[in-house]
């Protein structure tokens, strides 16, 4: 089964917190835990481990790191090593 959207609901208590296929509604079985990682300036993370599933993740990383002069988070277009050997994400 895959799952493009995810829905995570519940109170300030784990009891009673749901795991569902957001465009269905379907309950996704399995579910053991939710970590929700909110950092300021950041991509807020969320972690879902699941218990004995069999399934096939694709993504698509994302580099980012701090601009020195500003402080803000801005997407990595390359990397120049100091040998000279550049990493572009985007190509790779």
């Amino acid at each position: 089964m895959r799952y493009g959207n995810v829905k995570v609901q519940g109170g300030p208590v784990g009891n009673g917190v749901t795991v569902t296929d957001a465009e269905t509604g379907e309950p996704i079985k399995g579910i053991e835990a939710v970590d929700v990682e909110v950092r300021v300036n950041e991509a807020i993370r969320v972690k879902l481990t699941v218990a004995f599933a069999e399934m096939n993740l694709m993504g698509k990383p994302s580099f980012r790191m701090a601009d020195p002069r500003t402080g803000s988070m801005r997407k990595i277009a390359k990397v120049v090593f100091a040998d000279g050997q550049v990493f572009e994400p985007e190509t790779e």
